[in-house]
Order: C-alpha cells, then structure tokens, then sequence
C-alpha cells in the first residue's frame, strides 16, 4: 500500500515539475512519482555494475556470470 512523503521543493522547481508534467500529460504528483522510481532504478544499476567490475578487478571471474544477469 502506498504510504505519503513530504517533499520540500523551490517554487521554481515546483513550477518547472508541473509545466513538464503537463507537457507529457502527467500530473505533477505522477510525473514525480515517474521520476523517484527512474532515478532509483538507475542508482541500483550503477550499484550491480560497480559491484560486477569490482569483481573483474578482484579476478573473482568465477562469480562474473552472476552480475551479467542482474
């Protein structure tokens, strides 16, 4: 179930937010959601990748099948 989080935002923010949201036929709410789980998705992407070269650099070559499939 989804919970409630407060951000705090700029007026300038805000304004940019809703005019980009409307510019793809979002609301401001949705086009932030959008945003947190893209940007949240990348970060773990970036995390298994280090994780992976972290091993090529280890030589832990026996382990590198694993990362390719994350």
């Amino acid at each position: 179930m989804p919970s409630t989080t407060t951000l705090k935002l700029s007026d300038e923010i805000k304004a940019r937010i809703a005019s980009a949201a409307q510019q793809t036929g979002k609301t401001s709410h949705t086009f932030i959601a959008e945003a947190l789980e893209l940007q949240t998705e990348l970060a773990e992407r970036r995390s298994a990748s280090f994780q992976c070269l972290a091993l090529v650099h280890a030589r832990e070559s026996d382990l590198l099948p694993t990362c390719w499939t994350t």
